[in-house]
């Protein structure tokens, strides 16, 4: 398929699009078949395009309003992070959800906890390190 041959640049448009269009529906849309898609593109991208996309799915953690948008994205982190954590492959997504845990913004605290509770039974091991940041 079309997509496969071109994973990483595919992965980085829904991304970007998911995160960054003007029109909501292109975001929605975009953000589900990111997510749909994910395990299938990442593999085939480049870590520097692996790394922006995780740069850009945590900023947006942080800077989305729509709460349905934000929900969608955190799913995406999810689904990212079981496939890498356990492959020490994101290194930085526990810390930044312990720092959204604490966060004074509700909406930041919910999408932390949010994330966790989706990744958690996946990464038991990896977060026991980091239980005492709670």
């Amino acid at each position: 398929n079309q997509a496969k041959q071109q994973a990483g640049p595919c992965a980085e448009a829904l991304a970007t699009l998911a995160t960054s269009s003007s029109d909501h529906v292109v975001r929605t849309t975009a953000a589900v078949l990111l997510r749909r898609s994910i395990s299938e593109l990442w593999p085939g991208a480049t870590p520097p395009v692996q790394s922006s996309i995780k740069h850009t799915l945590l900023s947006s953690i942080r800077s989305e309003a729509n709460s349905n948008l934000r929900k969608k994205t955190c799913d995406i982190v999810a689904s990212l992070a079981i496939m890498c954590i356990p492959k020490n492959e994101w290194p930085e997504l526990l810390p930044s959800m312990f720092e959204l845990a604490k966060s004074p913004n509700p909406q930041e605290r919910e999408s932390s906890l949010y994330v966790l509770s989706q990744v958690i039974e996946s990464v038991t091991e990896q977060i026991d390190p980091h239980l005492p940041l709670l």
